[in-house]
């Protein structure tokens, strides 16, 4: 894992997601979502439903660093679980 993939917590794409309302909803601006991005190696905006993608770490407005973030828009309830580390605990 690399520094910058330790640094980031891991995000389920929902349907209707897109890189401005992610970068809206968990790093409080959209105008941040060039930097999930860059982290993720994209060269396109295009999103999946339940495709995983990282997300900067000052995203612990959702949830702590390095946690999956199953953040559910639309009133459904928000979930954090493995970190992706390996340790399920």
């Amino acid at each position: 894992m690399t520094k910058k993939q330790k640094d980031s917590a891991l995000y389920r794409v929902m349907q209707g997601d897109c890189l401005f309302s992610i970068a809206q909803k968990l790093l409080s601006s959209g105008d941040r979502y060039p930097e999930i991005k860059a982290l993720n190696g994209m060269t396109t905006d295009i999103l999946l439903p339940g495709q995983r993608i990282r997300i900067p770490t000052d995203s612990r407005k959702a949830v702590g660093a390095d946690q999956e973030i199953l953040a559910q828009q639309h009133g459904r309830e928000e979930k954090s679980v493995d970190s992706g580390d390996g340790e399920n605990g």
